[in-house]
């Protein structure tokens, strides 16, 4: 399960700290963190890249070009992310340290989970408790909170914005984000109220009685209780929906659930036949609608099975034909290559989770995951180029594939994704990687063999200050250290597996999937397992 937070930053630079460190000092670690910026003028910006930069594999920033304002930036966060389950952040409050580990307990333990909130302790703006809690000042008192333990009533009161959610609290199930972005509502509404009338819609709104956040009240908040009032902001008029515009469209979503609609009719002259047809014509553009939001340009493919990542019987999707990069799965994310070396990995080790593992330069989905929460033993580097090798760089090891400073027979296992395509020396990196496993151990690894029918070509060899200089048109991937990326140079070709035999004494094989039952299929798809000899 991917735990995804969605935070967004304006001018924050105050409190924004203290509240990234409560949420990466969980006693259950989240998997990313989307941080939407609307614009900030002050050192906002400055911190959050440099918390990037400590935790590469963990934050993720987008800078938004014009201001969004609140609602709109939380649309957009919630669209960014790729977890099961998404933890809306503002920037100036405080995680108590189990927030999630209790949510995600509640999850498991909840049948039809769509969204949860929970209560706060209100803070001042130098951290000191207030004697009084978010539901205190909401008014959400025994009396609301036993008539919202029946949806139906708490849909109604949403739709008539008698809102008592507050956003920095919630955490929502991916599946609502289909019918709940974009954010459709009229002036007045925010989006944790939006959010909570899909919830409460499907029957999943939820609350937690426990306080598991410290809520700051102080003048430069962006929304929320007002310091000088003590009552809720409503947002600045930004929408041009009407309130019956909203109806209707709340209507066309939930039918079944019209007759809680304030004084909604659907006012018609009709006669039965013209009736008839305008329905007819409804249905066939939802048809349309729900086919072209399936679809990018003409192509859309999509296959039930079994992923070997998420370990989950899931929905894999491509809207676009380059398999290799967007046959995604539903649930986890990962992509053909990563399911193709965690499905070799557990073919080959099906003890795996036993096992020393060294991964190098890992990704925040797909094997990555599962390898780090189930490895009992897993050792996870970088390369940072101008730290001492072995050193540790924001809580990462920092190594070279090419000299690493691991001891002889470290590891069972050394695992590498689309690493290889980018190394200036791999023959040295191959004996290096050689060196550090122990006698029966193995190199599992994915690599793009673009030359099937040629030899290995070098594409980039490294200049005098460690700048590539590409001997044919300059190629670039992504890194998740450095913004610049990391430059191919290998187009690696059919003799790949002869060149790491002729530089180490290790068994080379050459592995190709192609199982739609696991999500398996794409171009490039050979996993290489370069095993080290029992002794």
């Amino acid at each position: 399960m991917i735990i995804s937070v969605a935070l967004c930053t304006y001018n924050g630079e105050k409190y924004i700290k203290e509240q990234l460190d409560s949420i990466i000092n969980q006693t259950y670690q989240v998997d990313e963190i989307i941080v939407c910026d609307d614009s900030s003028t002050d050192k906002t910006l400055q911190i959050l890249k440099e918390y990037a930069f400590q935790y590469p594999n963990l934050i993720s920033i987008f800078e938004n070009k014009t201001n969004l304002r609140t609602i709109k930036n939380f649309e957009k966060g919630i669209s960014l992310t790729s977890g099961d389950l998404i933890f809306l952040a503002d920037q100036d409050d405080i995680w108590k340290t189990t927030k999630v580990e209790i949510i995600v307990d509640y999850y498991k333990n909840t049948k039809n989970f769509k969204l949860v909130f929970t209560n706060g302790d209100l803070i001042d703006d130098k951290g000191n408790l207030m004697n009084s809690t978010l539901w205190d000042e909401w008014g959400f008192s025994k009396e609301r909170r036993k008539l919202w333990l029946d949806n139906d009533k708490a849909y109604k009161d949403l739709v008539l914005n008698k809102n008592k959610i507050t956003g920095a609290t919630v955490c929502i199930n991916k599946s609502i984000k289909s019918n709940a972005i974009p954010i459709y509502t009229p002036d007045g509404y925010w989006h944790d109220a939006w959010l909570g009338l899909h919830a409460a819609a499907q029957g999943g709104l939820c609350f937690i009685e426990q306080s598991l956040i410290l809520y700051r009240i102080h003048e430069s908040q962006q929304i929320g209780i007002s310091k000088k009032t003590k009552k809720m902001d409503i947002p600045k008029k930004t929408s041009s929906v009407s309130k019956n515009e909203f109806y209707s469209y709340l209507n066309r979503l939930y039918p079944y659930k019209s007759y809680l609609l304030p004084n909604y009719k659907k006012k018609t002259n009709l006669n039965p036949l013209a009736l008839k047809f305008r329905k007819l014509k409804n249905r066939v553009k939802l048809k349309i609608k729900h086919f072209c939001e399936n679809q990018v340009g003409d192509f859309y493919f999509k296959h039930e099975g079994f992923c070997p990542c998420c370990e989950k019987e899931v929905l894999f999707v491509a809207k676009h034909s380059w398999l290799r990069d967007h046959f995604k799965c539903n649930s986890c994310n990962s992509i053909p290559r990563e399911r193709a070396l965690m499905h070799t990995i557990k073919n080959d080790y099906p003890n795996w989770k036993n096992l020393t593992i060294h991964e190098s330069s890992p990704g925040n989905r797909g094997h990555s995951v599962l390898l780090k929460k189930n490895a009992k033993n897993y050792t996870v580097t970088q390369f940072f180029m101008n730290a001492d090798l072995g050193s540790t760089v924001n809580g990462v090891r920092n190594e070279d594939l090419e000299r690493q400073t691991f001891q002889d027979a470290s590891f069972d296992l050394v695992v590498t994704s689309d690493v290889m395509e980018h190394i200036y020396e791999p023959e040295k990196a191959f004996k290096e990687i050689f060196r550090t496993l122990k006698p029966g151990g193995a190199h599992i690894f994915s690599v793009p063999i673009i030359n099937k029918h040629i030899a290995t070509q070098r594409w980039a060899t490294k200049n005098d200050d460690g700048s590539p200089n590409f001997l044919f048109e300059p190629e670039w991937h992504g890194n998740p250290v450095d913004k610049k990326g990391s430059p191919v140079t290998f187009h690696w070709g059919y003799d790949i597996k002869e060149f790491i035999e002729k530089h180490t004494s290790a068994l080379c094989e050459i592995i190709y999937i192609d199982d739609l039952n696991y999500g398996i299929r794409a171009e490039y798809i050979e996993i290489v397992v370069m095993k080290k000899p029992l002794k």
